[in-house]
This record gives structure tokens, sequence and C-alpha cells, in this order.
């Protein structure tokens, strides 16, 4: 008796069919060689770091850790790595700063001359690297002569000048998006009840740019760690980035020296590119910004 009851039910569903999706197949198939001509060259400097071998070879005869002691044991190495990270430090706190500070002023109502200011800011971007490495040697010596003949070029503070330049127009570009959320009129709201600058900054704009200020100053750093073309044109004794000591290597010193380089530069990208894909899976999230307009439903209004 149950079996019969319940064959109608049984008789009238259809069984569930597997959707393919053709297009996402097609497109990870044509993608798939893209990324491996892309990503396969990175990877293979990993193991030639860690050769017991003298010289670069591949495959690596076997592994060691002698490659990595041998790296962190020279001083001209450590000295790059070292003047590395402290401008690129230096560049976050500069572009981060002035890149927030044009993207606020440059928000809401457009004003005469607002496009001039904005191709200005993003003209790095578009100039060659070399002219602009040129141009910063040329400008930073003739400023240090100007300034009671101050040290500009071969210094880590001459670099990092130069290379916040080419940092402020990435942190002007996510800047300027997460300002996009933000409700012009909470601001006017904030300075008509008398919020200063400091106050607007830190109730206003920081709860809305908040996730995009610490992209866009890892931006700026992975911009300034990776740089080679100007801090090759701006080095000194006591200011050689990792990128221009690689450079120089190869072309006089060749060794595995070069691939640990390269891993050390390689896990240092990836951890900031891993670190900004959190923070923009974070940010993507429904959060209500602050002055955006909260959906009500049908019910809610009636009542």
């Amino acid at each position: 008796m149950a079996i019969s009851e319940a064959a109608p039910e049984l008789a009238g569903t259809r069984p569930r069919t597997l959707s393919v999706n053709w297009t996402k197949i097609v497109m990870w198939v044509a993608l798939a060689p893209v990324f491996v001509y892309l990503v396969l060259p990175s990877l293979i400097v990993i193991p030639i770091a860690f050769t017991s071998s003298k010289v670069i070879e591949w495959p690596p005869p076997s592994l060691s850790l002698d490659t990595f002691g041998k790296f962190f044991a020279d001083d001209a190495w450590t000295s790059a790595i070292a003047s590395s990270f402290l401008i690129a430090l230096i560049v976050m706190v500069v572009a981060t700063i002035v890149g927030t500070l044009a993207a606020i002023g440059l928000s809401g109502k457009p004003f005469l001359g607002r496009g001039v200011l904005v191709g200005v800011i993003l003209m790095p971007l578009a100039i060659p690297v070399v002219v602009l490495g040129l141009g910063d040697f040329a400008f930073l010596a003739r400023a240090g002569r100007m300034l009671n003949g101050l040290q500009l070029v071969g210094t880590r503070p001459g670099i990092a000048v130069a290379q916040s330049v080419l940092a402020v127009p990435f942190v002007y570009v996510v800047m300027s998006a997460a300002l996009a959320g933000l409700n012009p009129q909470l601001v006017r709201s904030a300075q008509s009840l008398g919020a200063g600058t400091w106050s607007l900054f830190l109730h206003v704009y920081f709860p809305a740019v908040k996730m995009g200020l610490i992209a866009s100053a890892l931006f700026a750093f992975i911009v300034s760690f990776d740089e080679p073309v100007v801090a090759y044109f701006l080095q000194g004794p006591d200011a050689m980035t990792l990128p221009v000591k690689m450079y120089t290597d190869i072309q006089y010193n060749l060794t595995p020296l070069i691939a640990v380089s390269s891993t050390i530069l390689l896990a240092v990208s990836t951890t900031i590119f891993v670190a900004l894909m959190l923070f923009v899976g974070r940010r993507s999230k429904a959060v209500p910004l602050p002055g955006a307009a909260i959906p009500t439903t049908s019910s809610s209004s009636g009542n």
C-alpha cells in the first residue's frame, strides 16, 4: 500500500542532470599553458637555490642548504637585502600618505583642473622607467648641490624618494576605488557639525578605506622591493638593493647565490600577493560602508 502511494510521487520526479559549464572548461584549458609559461620559469629557480653545486646547473645534482648559508654569510648580499627592506618600508609610508591624501583631496565633486592633477599623479605609469631613472638622477644631484652639498644620489633616502614617485599612482588608484563607496553626504554632515581634519579622517574616511589603505601600502612595498631600474641609476656603495645586486652578479659573477636571491624575492612577492588576495576577499564581503544605504524589506516598510 505504501509502495503504491509513493509510486505517483516517484513517477513525477525527474533524475537530476549534472550541468557542465563548457565556457569555464574552455577558459581553463586555454589559460593553463599561459599559466605554466609564466609561473614555471619562476619556480625552476627554487630547486637551483638548494643545489649542492658551485655552479648553476639543471637539474641540481643534489639538494643542500649550503648555498643559503653562503648567501647569508656574504655581507654584500645581506646588505642588499637590508637596503631593499628599509627602502621599501620608507616608500610604503611615504607613498601611502601622499597617495591617500591625493585620493581624498580629489574625491567628491569635480572641479576645474582635476583632470590635470589626476594626469600628473598617474604620469609615472606612462613614462618609461629608464627615463624616470635618468631624470631622478639629474634632479637629485642638482637638489643635493642646492642643499649645501647634501648627498642624495647613492643613498637609501634618495632611492626611497625616487621610488615613491613610482608607488604613489598605485596607492592613488586603490584609494580612489575605496573612496568610491563613501557617501559624500556623510562627509558634509561631519563638516557641518564641526569635525576637524583629523576627526574627519579618523571617524569618516578611515572606516571606509582601512582595507584599501592596507592593500595600497602592500602595493607600494612590493613596487619598491622589486624595482631595479631607478635603484640602478641611484645606487651607491652603501645603497645597493637586492635587484641591483642580482643584476650586477648576473653580469660578472654568476653563481647559485643568484637563485637564492630570486627565491627570496619570489617568497616575499608571493606572501604579499596572498595577503592582498585575503584583504580583497574580506573587503568584497557585504559590509555596509559608512553612510551607505541599508536596504529594507517590504514587510519592515509596511510596519
